[in-house]
Order: structure tokens, then C-alpha cells, then sequence
């Protein structure tokens, strides 16, 4: 059995002015930033950031969050610190993206319906169902694939 290559990270101090959020980002609901925000003044190291950094990767001139937009929104909207510390991906594939989506630690968790929608993300994108099923701690990859398919490859609401 061989093991799979692990992408290229590195622990970096990013602009917040260079982030942007994920485009196929399923959760919609950004509840309670402020205290969000709050917690971050708590940081002994880094005032005003979070104890977790975003995982992001590079696309062009921007970094792409794939994890970690409510730590991001909640930095901006208090506005306290500029620059934060950040896993760079240099090849961040989406179908890798949307599996750290899925991991709640230390998050808000996902509404069922956006859980929905991540785990369907995943597999149209080609994660296979043994890994989706892995990762989110499920057994329902093949029903959602074969709803999908129904519906013509597009993701839909199942929950």
C-alpha cells in the first residue's frame, strides 16, 4: 500500500488583504463573529488572531481561504490586526479543500443542510466515497452520489 503524497505547506504570516474566501465555501451562516473576535484577544502571542491558523493556497496573486473564513471574517469586522499566521498550500486541489471544510474542529459546526452540500462538493469533485465516508464520518457517499446522479451531477439539498 503506498501512501499518498502530502501537499507542500509552509507557516507563514499572511496579509489579510490578500485573502479570499473559497468560492465553493458550503456554509452560508457567519453567526457571532464578535465574540468570535473576542476570544482572539486572548492570544498571549498574537493578540487579536486565532489560536488556529487558516489553511489557504495560493491562486495567482491571492491566497484562497480553504479553512478557516469565520476566523477570517471575524478578524476583519474587528479590525484589530492586519496580518495573521496561515498553513500555504502551494497546490491546494479543490477536492482537498472541501475535505478540510468538512473537519468542525474549533469551528461553529455546519447546519445539516451545509454539511450536505460539503459532503456532496466532495464528491463531485472525485473524492472517492471511501474517503468522503472516512473523513466526515458517514456512511451515505453512495447515496448521495446516486441522488446526484439523478439530479444530472448537480449538488442538491438532502438533508
Amino acid at each position: 500500500m503506498t501512501e499518498e503524497p502530502k501537499p507542500k505547506v509552509t507557516l507563514e504570516r499572511v496579509s489579510l488583504s490578500k485573502l479570499r474566501e473559497h468560492k465553493n465555501n458550503s456554509r452560508k451562516k457567519f453567526n457571532d463573529l464578535d465574540k468570535l473576535a473576542a476570544e482572539f484577544d486572548d492570544n498571549p502571542m498574537y493578540p487579536g488572531e486565532p489560536w488556529e491558523p487558516l489553511k489557504v493556497y495560493r491562486d495567482g496573486n491571492v491566497l484562497r481561504i480553504a479553512d478557516g473564513a469565520r476566523r477570517y471574517r471575524a478578524m476583519k469586522e474587528a479590525g484589530k490586526v492586519k496580518q495573521c499566521w496561515a498553513y500555504v498550500f502551494e497546490d491546494m486541489e479543490e477536492a482537498v479543500a472541501a475535505l478540510i471544510m468538512l473537519d468542525t474542529n474549533n469551528k461553529e459546526r455546519l447546519t445539516k443542510e451545509e454539511y450536505s452540500v460539503g459532503l456532496q462538493m466532495a464528491l463531485k469533485l472525485g473524492v472517492d466515497e471511501d474517503t468522503v465516508d472516512k473523513r466526515a464520518g458517514t456512511k451515505c457517499a453512495a447515496v448521495r452520489k446516486r441522488q446526484m446522479k439523478r439530479n444530472g451531477g448537480e449538488v442538491v439539498q438532502l438533508s
